[in-house]
């Protein structure tokens, strides 16, 4: 992806549209959903990441944390603020649709072993 102008993350999974994707000279300037996994950065990817991701409207950004077995779901981007306005965690045991893909729900404790 491509952030603005001097931007270029490397999130773990994105969802974009298909349109957004088809360029063969350019990465997607935006995503529908990004997907991080947190095993060394955790901080860094609540913070840093998360109000970049914000600022620039995805609406969607989830942090797997390793480290806790929990998804950090982010929703509702502040561009102005570069903060998402609700963030919710999700635990073993629940299940998590996503509002760029439904239909397609994701058992969290499937993805901890």
């Amino acid at each position: 992806m491509t952030l603005g102008n001097d931007s270029e993350p490397e999130p773990d999974l994105t969802v974009v549209r298909a349109q957004d994707a088809a360029s063969r000279t350019h990465h997607p300037v935006t995503a529908l959903l990004v997907i991080e996994v947190s095993g060394d950065s955790p901080r860094f990817d609540r913070r840093t990441k998360a109000a970049l991701y914000a600022r620039t409207g995805i609406p969607g950004y989830w942090t797997v944390n390793l480290e806790d077995a929990t998804i950090e779901v982010r929703s509702d981007p502040d561009t102005a603020a570069g903060a998402y306005r609700e963030t919710r965690v999700v635990r073993r045991g629940e299940t998590l649709t996503a509002a760029a893909v439904p239909g397609v729900p994701v058992d969290v404790a499937s993805l901890f072993p």
